[in-house]
């Protein structure tokens, strides 16, 4: 029997300021121009996938094409790049990376658009052995048979021997991608627009997920850990974490050849009302999602320019008294005013940002948002009904100005892409144009 549990708000403070630390630097391998897009920083900060846009400036310096490049981070005081890879034509890619500790090999997963829809293109690195530029496997994503005019590929999620695709119904988006005001006055995109494709990789087999799952969501996420899978959708004035049972058998089983269900849920998670519903429908809000199945899920969600957002975490383990809680996220408190956040990323209780602005106003900034839960255990009220301890939300600027300044990093420009890894503490910033940063967070100041 499934379990639907719905959720209470989070109390907020503010926080204070510290300094960053440079570790070591590094140039990516790149062409005339190079734009970094995305860092994984992997085992326990030992090990890093960069990928980035390689963009000549002359036709004959060679095409367009996405370069990945993996990085021995063991020896700070000697960065090197162990193995490299190049993909051709490829347009507006997403990626997903992950270590196998056990084989000593990162899979790599880029997705981009192709013809009527999307590829899938699998690279498959050693870090142990270091080898020439593998060869990927590449899979076909194709449109969903709903989809009258095409799909979109918008989003890759893996786990393990299967990864999932993210496509959606791109003729139903016309009126949401060229509404005028769509930052103050934002549209909310169809519900059912996202449909979700698994593939499993060993064997190619394939199957579009039954839209049954997915036929309330406005937007929809998909995470495969272990033998669970979980969707994380956004209604109108809310976010709906749905849980089932997964694993590769049960695709390779189905003998459905037009769609696979999951059969019945195991839980089902909903938030508070979101305090404003229409973050992150702007045209430059954005919307990052972490997920670990021993602990819990968190969505953080911003706008820019107009500073605002909300930070939900969904229980994922524990007793039926736990909640999902949410936290508004105002301007100054937590998120400078007139500026945009990008880069960015999520972890476990914590987040990681990069603010600017086009005025100079105020000095671009990194900062840190920290999401603590004194006592997550839901408590009895008088009523009777589970209400958790109050938790909090604090932010950290760092001091990234003098660290430019120091480092004559001011011709380098700003950071194109953010990670940290939560274990060893380090963080890298990947810059425009191609400059890698590891770094450290000192003592506060």
């Amino acid at each position: 029997m499934a379990t639907t549990t719905t959720g209470t708000p989070l109390t907020e403070h503010t926080g204070s300021s510290s300094s960053l630390k440079l570790l070591s630097r590094f140039s990516l391998p790149r062409t005339t121009h190079c734009q970094p897009m995305r860092a994984f920083l992997l085992a326990g900060g030992e090990w890093l996938v960069a990928i980035a846009d390689l963009n000549p400036r002359y036709p004959q310096e060679g095409p367009d094409c996405t370069g990945i490049s993996l990085w021995d981070l063991r020896d700070l005081s000697s960065p090197r790049c162990v193995a490299e890879a190049r993909k051709q034509a490829v347009h507006r890619p997403f990626a997903a990376a992950e270590v196998d500790k056990k084989s000593g090999h990162v899979k790599v997963l880029l997705g981009y658009d192709h013809l009527e829809c999307g590829q899938v293109a699998a690279y498959d690195f050693s870090y142990e052995a270091a080898s020439g530029e593998p060869s990927p496997i590449v899979y076909e994503i194709p449109s969903h048979p709903d989809h009258a005019e095409g799909s979109s590929l918008i989003r890759l999620t893996n786990g393990g021997d299967i990864f999932a695709c993210v496509v959606q119904d791109y003729s139903r988006l016309e009126e949401f991608r060229n509404n005028p005001e769509a930052q103050l006055k934002p549209l909310v995109p169809p519900a059912g627009v996202d449909q979700i494709y698994l593939v499993h990789m060993p064997t190619n087999k394939a199957q579009w997920l039954h839209s049954r799952h997915l036929s309330s969501f406005h937007r929809v996420r998909v995470f495969i850990c272990d033998d669970h899978i979980y969707l994380l959708g956004r209604t109108p004035t809310t976010y709906v974490l749905r849980h089932y049972r997964f694993s590769p058998s049960i695709l390779l089983d189905s003998i459905d050849d037009t769609h696979l269900d999951l059969g019945e849920l195991l839980a089902e998670y909903e938030s508070p009302p979101l305090s404003d519903p229409s973050i992150p429908w702007g045209s430059c809000d954005s919307e990052d999602v972490f997920l670990d199945p021993t602990s819990h899920a968190s969505v953080l969600a911003a706008r820019h320019w107009f500073a605002g957002g909300y930070y939900i975490r969904f229980p994922l383990q524990g007793e039926a008294s736990e909640v999902p809680e949410i936290v508004s996220l105002e301007p100054e408190t937590h998120l400078p005013d007139n500026a945009t956040f990008f880069p960015r990323w999520l972890g476990r209780d914590q987040a990681l940002m990069y603010s600017s602005d086009d005025c100079f106003a105020n000095q671009d900034r990194l900062f840190r948002l920290s999401f603590s839960h004194s006592d997550f255990k839901g408590r009895q009220s008088v009523s009777g009904i589970a209400v958790p301890r109050p938790s909090t939300v604090s932010r950290e600027d760092f001091s990234w100005f003098p660290l430019r300044q120091e480092n004559q990093l001011m011709l380098f420009g700003d950071p194109a892409a953010v990670t940290l890894d939560e274990e060893s503490g380090r963080i890298c910033l990947l810059l425009h144009y191609g400059e890698g940063l590891i770094l450290s967070r000192s003592l506060s100041v």
